[in-house]
């Protein structure tokens, strides 16, 4: 039986806030501070991490690019 996309989001928008909620508990683990400064519509399923480098310097992290016809579940992060 497949899932309705209603129920598709619902998970997809659970699994985000898990995987959010461990990258920030990493990073007070090793020390640094990490927050949640926006939040976009839950829908979309995307996660940039911004990362200031406190000498003037950010980098920025998000999904991976894929082709739009491959549908599979974000696996990572990648230099934007």
């Amino acid at each position: 039986m497949r899932a309705s996309p209603q129920e598709g989001h619902a998970h997809a928008a659970a699994y985000i806030q898990v995987f959010v909620s461990a990258l920030v508990r990493q990073v007070f683990t090793a020390g640094g501070f990490a927050a949640t400064t926006r939040k976009g519509a839950e829908e979309a399923g995307v996660v940039f991490v911004l990362v200031d480098r406190m000498d003037g310097t950010v980098d920025l992290y998000g999904p991976a690019p894929r082709a739009p016809w491959i549908r599979r579940p974000m696996t990572g992060l990648s230099n934007c």
